[in-house]
C-alpha cells in the first residue's frame, strides 16, 4: 500500500511428507520481509548509458552513496562543463533473491535485482511530469524531489536504461551542493566548479557516416566522401582532448560546447560548413578533395587544429528524379589517373520505376580530352558510340533491362587527357522512358545532366602540375532546350509528315520509339497508346499492307518485320546505322538468287550500286568520317587460287575491292567479296566495276 517497510520480518514455509514413513521428510524456506533501501547517486564517465561523456566518475565505497564531482571550465566558452549524476534506489538486503539473479521482461534481462525493484515500483513523478522510464505498455515514473544550491542548473531527465538522471552545470566557481529525495530516502552529491581553464591537446576531426547517432558512438565515414544529394548535410566530427587528458567527442553536439570550435572550408562552392556546429552542405562534385578545417574558437583555446580531406560526390535523388550519375561513386567522381586515362562510369537514375528505354549525351571539351572507346555492360540492351560528332559520347538502352532500375550502371566511357585544363563534364539527358510502380509510363524528355556534371583537371601522361596553381572554374555546359509538347497519348503529331523511325506517331524519333520497337516484337506488353497500328504483322510475319507503321518498322527494307529492324533502328539512333532511302542496281552480272542457274551467268558486264542514306535526323548522311557504305556480292564459283588476278578487283571505277568474306552458313569454298562504295555527294554512295 506504498509502504516501503513490510508488517512482518519474514515468513516461513514449511513442506513435509509423511505418508507411508516412520521418520516425516521436511523442508523449509525463510523468507525475510524486512527490506532496508538507500538511494545512491553518481556521476557517469563514458557510460553506455548516455550520450553525454564529458564527465568525471566519482568513487563509490560501501554503503556511503555520496559523490564528488569536478565541473570543469572549457577555454572559449566562458562557463563549466556538464556533470551527469545517475540516481538509483539500492536494495541493500536481497538474499532472498539469490535463486533470481535475472528476469526477462519486455525491456530485456536485468542482472542486478536492485535495478529490477526500481523499475517495478508504482512510483510517481512529484516534479515537472517527465517520463524516465517506459517498457512496452508498462509506464513508471520517478518522482525526484532535487534540491541544489542557486548557482547551479539541474535537468531531469532518463538518459540511463532504468534510473532517472540529472544534467548538472555550475552558474559560478567552487563548491556546490545537490540534494535528492525520494519517498522519504534522501542522498547528497558534491559538484566542485573549478576555476582553472582546461587547455587543449589535440583535435581529430572526421566525417559523419550518417547511421551511427551522435555523441560519443558517432563513427566517421572511412574514406572521408560525401556521397549524396545536391544540399543535403552531413556533420563533421571533432574531438578534443584536454590538458588533463579528458576527452570531449563530438563536441557539436553538445549543447554546452557550442563555441568551443570554428570550422570551415577551403572550397565552399563545394562543400559549405556552418563555422559554429560543422554541418556540412554538398552543393557540386569537386576535381579533387576539399580540405575541411576546425580550430579552437579564441587564443585561450591555444593553436590546435585538424584538416580533414573530403571528397565532394553528387548523387542522384529521388523518386521524380531522372538524371545520369558520371564517375566513381565514392570518392572524387571525375580524375585523371598516372597514365592520362580518364574512365568514366555511366549510371541511369530513372527515379524509382524500371528503365525501358534511354537516350543520353555525354559531353566534354575536345581540347583537353579525346574519347577513345565506350564499353557498355550488355551488348544485348545498350549502345554506346563516341565521336559522332567529336564532343559527344551517346549512350542508348535500346531494350528493357530488368535489372536497370534505381542507379544502373550502363556504359564506361574511356577518355585520353590531351592537355591540362580544369575543364566541364555534362550532358543531357535526351529522352528517358520510365515504367512507374503504378504501372504508368514516364517519359522524361531534355532534361540536362545534374548528378554527374562537374569539373574534371585533365593532364596528358607525363605531365606534372605545378605546386598551388590557381585554376579557374570552367563554366557548366549550356542547358538544352525545353522539349516540344508531346501529342495526347494515341493521337498523332501535327507535323506534315512522320520522321523516319518514328513508330509512336508524336513527330519525333526517340528512345519511346525504341521501346515501341520491341513492345510490338510481342516480348513484352505496349503500355502507351500510339496513333496508328493497323496493318502491322506478327512479331516474324510478313508486312500486311502499307499502312505508315508497317512500313517503317521494316527500316532493314527485307519485307519482313522482326528483332532485326528493332535492333537496327536503335542502331540509327544510336549513330551506328544510317537509313537507306534510296537504292538501285544496274547490272547485267548479278542475277537474282531465284535466277541463279549456272548458265545464266554472264561476264564482261558492268555493275552499278547506287544508294542513298540519311541519318537518324532525316539529313543526308554525307560525311565520309562517319558514315561508310559496303556491299558484299554473292559468288557461286571457287575464289581464284593464290597468286591469280580476281576478275573483282579489276576495272573499279568507283569504289574499292575490299577482298573476299567467307559465308560460315555454305560450303567452305563459297565466299562473298565485298567492296565499299564511294560517296559522290549529297548522301548518295556509288560503286561501279566491270567484270571480265
Amino acid at each position: 500500500a506504498g509502504s516501503l517497510q513490510p508488517m512482518c520480518a519474514e515468513v516461513r514455509v514449511t513442506a513435509s511428507l509423511s505418508y507411508g514413513l516412520s521418520i516425516p521428510l521436511f523442508a523449509e524456506l525463510v523468507v525475510p520481509m524486512q527490506r532496508t533501501y538507500a538511494l545512491r547517486t553518481y556521476t557517469l564517465a563514458n557510460e553506455a548509458e548516455t550520450d553525454t561523456d564529458f564527465a568525471l566518475a566519482a568513487s563509490s565505497n560501501g554503503t556511503a552513496f555520496s559523490a564528488e564531482s569536478q565541473a570543469l571550465q572549457l577555454p572559449c566558452l566562458h562557463g563549466w562543463a556538464d556533470v551527469i549524476f545517475v540516481v538509483e534506489l539500492l536494495l541493500l538486503h536481497d538474499v532472498e533473491y539469490l535463486s533470481r539473479s535475472s528476469k526477462s521482461g519486455g525491456c530485456g534481462s536485468f542482472s542486478f535485482y536492485s535495478t529490477q525493484i526500481l523499475s517495478s515500483l508504482p512510483l510517481t513523478n512529484t516534479k515537472n511530469s517527465i517520463t524516465y522510464y517506459a517498457c512496452d505498455n508498462d509506464l513508471s515514473m520517478f518522482g525526484l524531489d532535487i534540491a541544489a544550491t542557486d548557482s547551479v542548473v539541474v535537468e531531469t531527465h532518463a538518459e540511463t536504461f532504468t534510473s532517472p538522471t540529472l544534467i548538472l552545470r555550475a552558474l559560478e566557481g567552487g563548491h556546490h551542493t545537490v540534494g535528492l529525495g525520494w519517498h522519504g530516502l534522501s542522498s547528497s552529491s558534491g559538484l566542485n566548479a573549478t576555476d582553472e581553464v582546461l587547455g587543449i591537446t589535440s583535435i581529430t576531426l572526421a566525417l559523419h557516416d550518417v547511421f551511427s547517432e551522435r555523441g560519443e558512438f558517432s563513427v566517421g565515414e572511412a574514406d572521408a566522401s560525401f556521397n549524396g544529394i545536391v544540399g543535403g548535410t552531413r556533420a563533421l566530427l571533432a574531438n578534443v582532448t584536454f590538458s588533463n587528458g579528458q576527452v570531449l567527442q563530438d563536441v557539436a553536439s553538445h549543447a554546452y560546447a557550442n563555441g568551443l570550435l570554428t570550422y570551415s572550408s577551403d572550397e565552399p562552392r563545394a562543400l559549405n560548413v556552418t563555422a559554429e556546429d560543422g554541418q556540412v552542405v554538398l552543393l557540386r562534385n569537386w576535381y579533387e578533395r576539399v580540405n575541411l578545417h576546425v580550430r579552437p574558437s579564441c587564443a585561450a583555446g591555444g593553436d590546435m587544429n585538424a584538416t580533414l580531406a573530403v571528397a565532394a560526390n553528387v548523387h542522384t535523388s529521388g523518386a521524380n528524379s531522372y538524371d545520369i550519375d558520371l564517375g566513381d561513386k565514392s570518392g572524387v567522381p571525375l580524375y585523371t589517373d598516372s597514365n592520362g586515362k580518364v574512365h568514366v562510369e555511366v549510371r541511369a537514375h530513372p527515379g524509382h520505376g524500371e528503365l525501358l528505354a534511354l537516350e543520353a549525351e555525354v559531353l566534354y571539351n575536345t581540347s583537353a580530352l579525346t574519347a577513345l572507346s565506350c564499353s557498355v555492360v550488355s551488348w544485348q540492351n545498350y549502345l554506346c558510340t563516341v565521336n559522332d560528332p567529336p564532343g559527344v559520347v551517346r549512350v542508348l538502352q535500346h531494350r528493357p533491362d530488368s535489372l536497370a532500375n534505381y542507379t544502373t550502371l550502363i556504359a564506361t566511357v574511356h577518355f585520353v587527357a590531351i592537355a591540362p585544363a580544369l575543364t566541364w563534364l555534362g550532358g543531357t539527358v535526351v529522352e528517358m522512358v520510365v515504367l512507374e510502380k503504378n504501372d504508368t509510363i514516364t517519359r522524361a524528355r531534355s532534361l540536362p545532366i545534374t548528378a554527374g556534371a562537374g569539373a574534371l583537371l585533365t593532364y596528358p601522361p607525363g605531365y606534372t602540375p605545378p605546386a598551388g596553381q590557381d585554376l579557374a572554374l570552367p563554366e557548366p555546359f549550356a542547358s538544352p532546350p525545353s522539349a516540344p509538347p508531346l501529342p495526347p497519348a494515341g493521337e498523332c503529331g501535327s507535323c506534315a509528315a512522320f520522321p523516319l523511325g518514328d513508330l509512336d506517331g508524336d513527330c519525333e524519333f526517340g528512345a519511346h520509339d525504341l521501346y515501341v520497337a520491341y513492345a510490338l516484337e510481342g516480348t513484352v506488353t505496349l503500355l502507351t497508346p500510339i496513333c496508328a497500328t493497323a496493318g502491322t504483322s506478327g512479331p516474324e510475319g510478313p508486312i500486311a499492307g502499307t499502312s505508315k507503321l508497317a512500313t517503317m518498322r521494316d527500316v532493314t527494307l527485307d519485307g519482313f518485320v522482326s528483332s532485326s529492324d528493332s535492333i537496327y533502328l536503335s542502331n540509327v539512333l544510336g549513330r551506328k546505322g544510317r537509313f537507306v532511302v534510296n537504292a538501285s542496281l544496274e547490272s547485267g552480272a548479278l542475277l537474282s538468287i531465284d535466277n541463279f542457274p549456272a548458265a545464266n551467268r554472264t561476264f564482261d558486264d558492268s555493275i552499278r550500286f547506287d544508294v542513298t542514306v540519311v541519318g537518324y535526323d532525316g539529313l543526308s548522311a554525307d560525311d565520309a568520317a562517319t558514315t561508310r557504305v559496303r556491299l558484299e556480292i554473292d559468288m557461286p564459283c571457287t575464289p581464284p587460287a593464290a597468286g591469280t588476278p580476281n576478275p573483282l578487283a579489276n576495272n573499279v571505277t568507283l569504289g574499292t575491292y575490299d577482298g573476299l568474306a567467307t559465308l560460315a552458313t555454305v560450303a567452305a569454298h563459297r565466299k562473298n567479296a565485298v567492296f565499299t562504295a564511294e560517296h559522290v555527294g549529297g548522301g548518295r554512295y556509288v560503286f561501279e566495276s566491270t567484270f571480265n
